[in-house]
């Protein structure tokens, strides 16, 4: 007889389903609730067939959800999400909120490990976007001990000045301002220096653009850059 609750929050991995994890599978088939977007309900409908599924909203528990809903609709959905999963937990059950990528880097359920950390939430890794991407480029990410790397949102980039930039920078974009871009990196790095894009990381059109700052705006004109382009910055 279960005595109490387990919240989990869990990757199913970027890109394509087959890039779920065993121990996410196990622990999605075990779940007495999942509280999920439209896009994971649907990617994964024979998983959750005959499980309890509600709405995960998108950034609720943070800034994140006023981009899409008011405030008194983010409240109310909040109240929904909270009466439920804490109904769940008091009656000893076990719940899954899908994530996609890695949920602690930019994720947009991250605002659940906060709102409900008194019930000690678990996270679940998975394969993120920039695994996939670094299989994708297929060469090492850092080879030398004295390499430098960064992960950050475009903002970092904006406000960066060239005395300080890492020999690898990753970015994720949410949208892309093109001529901004590539003022700034003109700004920062020399013509030369190479950078990579890549496209769809963990799914069949996956692709990479390699290109140089001085060459950018050729190579990707005419191309429509999806807004989770990775983009990869070497000093």
């Amino acid at each position: 007889m279960k005595t109490s609750g387990q919240l989990y929050l869990v990757s199913t991995g970027t890109g394509d389903p087959e890039n779920i994890t065993l121990r996410a599978y196990k622990i999605i088939s075990n779940a007495d609730l999942i509280v999920t977007g439209t896009a994971h309900a649907d990617k994964f409908s024979d998983l959750l067939n005959g499980k309890h599924v509600i709405s995960a909203g998108h950034g609720m528990f943070t800034n994140l959800a006023l981009r899409r809903m008011s405030e008194d609709d983010v409240r109310v959905m909040e109240q929904k999400i909270q009466s439920s999963i804490r109904s769940s937990f008091e009656k000893g059950d076990t719940i899954v909120v899908l994530e996609s990528g890695d949920p602690t880097i930019f994720g947009p359920h991250r605002g659940y490990l906060k709102a409900f950390s008194d019930l000690r939430p678990r996270v679940i890794p998975g394969v993120s976007s920039v695994d996939v991407a670094n299989a994708l480029l297929g060469v090492p990410f850092l080879d030398d001990r004295n390499q430098t790397a960064m992960f950050s949102g475009l903002d970092a980039l904006y406000n960066a000045s060239s005395y300080n930039i890492p020999d690898i920078w990753v970015l994720f974009t949410m949208g892309l301002d093109i001529p901004k871009l590539y003022r700034k990196i003109n700004e920062l790095y020399k013509p030369s220096s190479s950078l990579q894009l890549v496209i769809n990381a963990g799914f069949d059109d996956e692709c990479v653009i390699k290109t140089t700052v001085n060459s950018l705006i050729d190579d990707i004109k005419g191309i429509d850059l999806p807004k989770s382009t990775l983009i990869y910055l070497y000093k």
